[in-house]
């Protein structure tokens, strides 16, 4: 097994990752999509599928969750390792809103949503639960219940009202948004990647 003590170490930090909240939140977001690719067709999908990948994204909110991080940053395992390591846990909340939209795709047999596009939306509510995460961290040790919440009603909030809609579609609907609105997400996830890396940084010590 791992014989290196700093992988050790980071396999602990992983193991300490609280997936109860993550892998839950994960497993509604799928089963959202599950239920919208049951009926690609109808109306309401679209709603349906919005609503799965922010709570898929609201999984990534629990991440950083520590309950004695006070502590923990006085460890060998610096604040920006720990987080690093928690990070790699991203790939079950992204994974069940790839493959949900892989299945969507798969369903839909007319064409009038490539859903799979929607693919930077995913992304982009898995950043912003993060970065919230991080933000918060910094005067709660367990931010996840705040992060989740923010990003599950807030990005539904934001494809619902589109507020760059005379410039960009946060929801692209024909190929000619496809672009912009990729874009538009890889700006936010880059923005929080930021926030992160940011927030992240050890504290001073004395």
């Amino acid at each position: 097994m791992a014989t290196d003590p700093r992988l050790r170490r980071g396999l602990r930090v992983l193991r300490s990752t609280p997936w109860l909240p993550v892998a839950g939140a994960s497993a509604v977001g799928g089963a959202l999509l599950l239920t919208a690719a049951a009926t690609p067709t109808a109306g309401y999908a679209m709603f349906i599928v919005v609503i799965g990948l922010a709570t898929c994204g609201s999984a990534a909110g629990y991440l950083l969750d520590e309950e004695s991080s006070a502590v923990l940053d006085a460890t060998p395992t610096s604040r920006s390792r720990r987080t690093g390591w928690r990070l790699m846990a991203l790939v079950l909340p992204a994974g069940v809103a790839l493959t949900g939209l892989a299945l969507l795709d798969r369903a839909d047999g007319t064409g009038q949503w490539e859903w799979q596009k929607l693919g930077p939306l995913a992304a982009g509510s898995l950043a912003t639960a993060t970065a919230l995460a991080a933000v918060l961290r910094r005067g709660n040790s367990a931010p996840g219940d705040v992060a989740a919440a923010v990003t599950l009603t807030g990005v539904p909030l934001v494809v619902a009202s589109n507020p760059l809609r005379h410039w960009v579609s946060v929801v692209p609907s024909h190929d000619a948004g496809v672009g912009r609105s990729a874009l538009l997400w890889a700006s936010v996830v880059l923005a929080a990647a930021v926030v992160v890396v940011r927030c992240s940084r050890d504290p001073v010590r004395t």
